[in-house]
């Protein structure tokens, strides 16, 4: 018999019960060592960074009476758009008192810590009310809550994460249909849960409303009787979209505005797509067998973070052989028909085989739409674990002997277990004492060097005491008028930096001098008796070299100023700039901007049409380090 609470009053314990033991679980499983110092945050590289910025940045503005969705504190003088960036406005807005009590990091940590819980308890309830059974619900929310998809973007997606709002959506609509909920009843839940997920983050929002049609055709094909049952939550579900989108309306509005502007940060589908054999092998943050495959798993497209769709040959097997036995079943047989739905629309527009190309995919014509190209197919992956946590709990509460089932369960996720060291994902950013010992005074406008995607952690340490230059991490891309630099990518791109010396010192300077750069710190091992990095030394160099003037050295960083004079360049002198070879593009990193333009120039040869317009095109959008008609 399927275990289940006696009353709604212990079903109501049952449920807190579960929510306490799966965050209990993450705390566990995730909690920071006790050596570590602060500022210590969870995850790796400069997302992570970019999401404490974020969260302080919203009552920051609010307090400051600033633009909400404009900032000049990066990419100065031009500012960003903030409308179109990850900015978990809706985690930031309700966690604005404490994050003025406790600050940004200390509450991007708890978030990132309880997602996982939060997330799986969610499965849970929706799990529930499909079988009804506590123990099989709770496998569903710790299979969903820890899965692959969700052990990667606990790397530093938080916006990833904190998918809460997801399956409790699949939860409200479930249990309107069981328990003949109102109209308004179901439209007041989902228009709020759909807010709140807009608000972590608009991709999921706008995949939960194509992936939730999408569940009701499968539903509708493959279960005809369900088909009333559909009609008659048709009207709440409607509601409820036009709900949130009412609630959502000014944020909304400040993205039709910003769309031309932030459409170019978009990172490409192809390249974030799932990989056909990722189903079956292990990354690294896999603990059997992820160090061994790496030197596989590495040819997949995107990044480890994004490759949520290993699931292991054994559940793979397990799940195949649910499907065959208990198709009779319509739970199991929606569910597995959704399942592999997603998985197929994974794969993105083409379908990868350890990254190389192989064939076209279903999401292909989708891939090139307004708004749907925005969307990463790798984290349709999202809804897959949905479906494959809610059809082992189907599975594991029909009727039979249950012990043997959870013991094969069991057998099969000891395959996706997350490698040694994963849950200890906690780095630690010394800040240098330049940024917070009275050297730089408020309000100036600085330059850290050499680019390592940790300037938005410095910036926020300081208290926003300081703008950043041309540059700040807030996810890809940069302003056209910056990227259109033949300097630019060697200055602030890590994988060209080897080009730092490179660089046109005069160009350097004009640079500095047109955005009104005011300091630039240069950040690395400055004690006496340490030779500085590479890059450190380098960029030290080039900024002499340029005329910039040392104006004091720390153990971790070294400040310059500005030569006393140091007026921008008039416009000959910017023109001659731009027509000067980039510094990096020897060897094989322009070959891609080469290949574009002689494709164009092919087409237009074989068609006889003008080439300038898609030349201008290309220039205008993909910023080649070349100018166009400089490539023959």
């Amino acid at each position: 018999m399927p275990l289940r609470p006696a009353s709604k009053p212990a079903a109501f314990l049952f449920h807190i019960g579960a929510l306490l033991f799966l965050l209990a679980l993450g705390y566990a499983f995730f909690a920071p060592p006790h050596s570590a110092p602060p500022p210590t945050y969870f995850g790796v590289g400069g997302d992570p960074l970019s999401f404490i910025w974020f969260l302080n940045w919203w009552p920051f503005a609010a307090q400051h009476h600033l633009p909400l969705f404009h900032t000049s504190y990066v990419n100065a003088p031009f500012g960003e758009n903030l409308a179109w960036r990850a900015g978990v406005i809706g985690l930031a807005l309700l966690a604005a008192p404490f994050t003025l009590k406790f600050g940004a990091l200390a509450v991007y940590n708890t978030l990132m810590l309880a997602a996982p819980g939060l997330s799986g308890w969610g499965a849970y309830l929706a799990a529930y009310e499909l079988s009804e059974d506590t123990a099989a619900s709770l496998t569903a929310g710790l299979v969903f809550g820890f899965s692959n998809f969700m052990l990667g973007h606990l790397l530093g997606h938080l916006n990833l994460s904190l998918t809460f709002a997801i399956p409790f959506c699949l939860w409200a609509c479930l249990a309107a249909a069981k328990h003949g909920w109102s109209t308004r009843r179901l439209a007041l839940l989902l228009g709020l849960a759909l807010a709140f997920e807009f608000g972590v983050s608009q991709e999921l929002y706008a995949t939960l409303l194509i992936f939730g049609a999408l569940a009701a055709a499968t539903l509708y094909a493959l279960h005809p009787p369900a088909r009333a049952a559909l009609a008659r939550l048709l009207p709440g579900v409607s509601l409820g979209i036009g709900a949130s989108l009412v609630i959502l309306s000014p944020l909304i509005w400040q993205m039709l505005r910003g769309y031309a502007g932030g459409s170019h940060s978009v990172a490409s589908p192809a390249d974030f797509s799932v990989d056909l054999l990722g189903f079956i092998l292990p990354t690294p943050i896999t603990r059997l067998g992820g160090h061994w495959l790496a030197p596989l798993t590495n040819k997949f497209g995107g990044n480890t973070a994004e490759d949520g769709n290993y699931n292991s040959l054994p559940l793979l097997l397990l799940l195949a052989y649910i499907a065959r036995t208990h198709r009779a079943a319509p739970a199991v047989r929606v569910l597995a028909g959704f399942a592999a739905l997603a998985c197929l629309l994974a794969l993105g527009p083409y379908v990868h085989v350890l990254g190389a190309e192989v064939s076209t995919a279903p999401w292909l014509p989708a891939s090139v739409l307004p708004f749907l190209k925005s969307m990463l197919p790798a984290r349709f992956m999202l809804y897959a674990w949905l479906a494959i946590a809610l059809l082992l709990a189907c599975w594991l509460a029909a009727p039979g002997r249950k012990p043997p089932r959870y013991a094969l369960l069991a057998a099969c996720l000891v395959f996706i277990l997350p490698a040694r060291g994963y849950d200890r994902n906690w780095t630690r950013l010394p800040i240098p004492a330049v940024f917070t010992n009275g050297a730089i005074p408020p309000g100036s406008r600085i330059l850290i060097l050499p680019e390592s995607q940790v300037e938005m952690g410095y910036q926020y340490a300081a208290g926003l005491r300081f703008s950043l230059a041309a540059q700040g991490y807030l996810g890809t891309g940069a302003p056209a008028r910056l990227a259109r630099w033949p300097l630019y990518r060697a200055l602030f791109v890590q994988k060209y930096q080897a080009a730092l010396p490179r660089i046109n010192p005069p160009m350097l300077a004009a640079f500095l001098a047109q955005y009104g750069v005011q300091a630039v710190v240069v950040t690395g091992d400055f004690a006496p008796g340490h030779t500085p990095a590479p890059a450190s030394a380098a960029v030290a160099a080039l900024l002499q070299r340029a005329g910039w003037l040392p104006a004091g050295a720390g153990a971790d960083s070294e400040l310059f100023h500005p030569p006393a004079n140091n007026p921008p360049p008039d416009a000959a002198q910017l023109a001659a700039f731009m027509r000067m070879p980039a510094p990096e593009q020897r060897g094989l990193n322009i070959r891609l901007e080469q290949n574009w333009v002689h494709a164009i120039r092919l087409m237009a040869r074989l068609t006889g049409l003008n080439p300038a317009p898609l030349l201008a095109f290309y220039a205008a959008h993909a910023h080649p380090p070349l100018p166009v008609d400089a490539i023959r």
